[in-house]
């Protein structure tokens, strides 16, 4: 039954789909000017600059947001490939751009957790601010839960759609992830 929702999911338009990564894109980019705002409101000497890089970021934020799209289906995709699974990556692509819904709602969230927040402090001391402030930790931990939970249905996808055990579908999304974030991780650390 799951498998007959996900192929009729990759049957609606696919402007739907590319809709919902839109939107994520522009929340994601919404989520930065919380950041350009102090910076603007903080520097007032560079305001007019900033707000063409502002402008330029903004677009940038969505563009990365539909590359993470396309290039993380293509990962789980071939990695699903890898460990046995059989599907067309056009299908795939598609349907997981409506998991996204996740990361809007998530988004939405945080945006509305951010606009409570009011920075009454020089610019050096931002970071420890914000360690310290509840709502920016709770805008930060719900965006983050937000992408397990979108991670996870990735996981359900690949496993109905790619016809794959439990464990190899849940490998397919997390692997490549997990190895990401080690290198990202490496790289820090050097």
């Amino acid at each position: 039954m799951m498998r007959n929702n996900l192929e009729n999911i990759a049957k609606l338009p696919k402007w739907y789909g590319v809709i919902i990564v839109l939107i994520c894109g522009i929340l994601a980019a919404e989520q930065s000017t919380f950041i350009y705002e102090f910076i603007k409101d903080s520097f007032a000497e560079v305001s007019s600059m900033m707000d063409v890089v502002f402008k330029f970021s903004y677009v940038i934020n969505i563009l990365i947001v539909f590359a993470m799209w396309i290039i993380g289906s293509l990962m789980f995709h071939i990695t699903a490939l890898l460990l046995g699974g059989n599907h067309e990556l056009k299908k795939f692509l598609y349907v997981s751009a409506y998991p996204m819904i996740i990361l809007i709602i998530a988004l939405s969230v945080s945006i509305l957790l951010t606009d409570k927040i009011t920075l009454n402090c020089q610019p050096e001391e931002v970071e420890a601010f914000l360690r310290g402030n509840k709502y920016f930790q709770m805008s930060h931990y719900v965006v983050n839960v937000s992408y397990v939970l979108y991670l996870s249905v990735i996981a359900i996808i690949v496993h109905f759609l790619y016809n794959m055990k439990w464990y190899y579908a849940i490998l397919s999304v997390f692997l490549p992830i997990g190895a990401i974030y080690g290198i990202i991780e490496i790289i820090s650390i050097l």
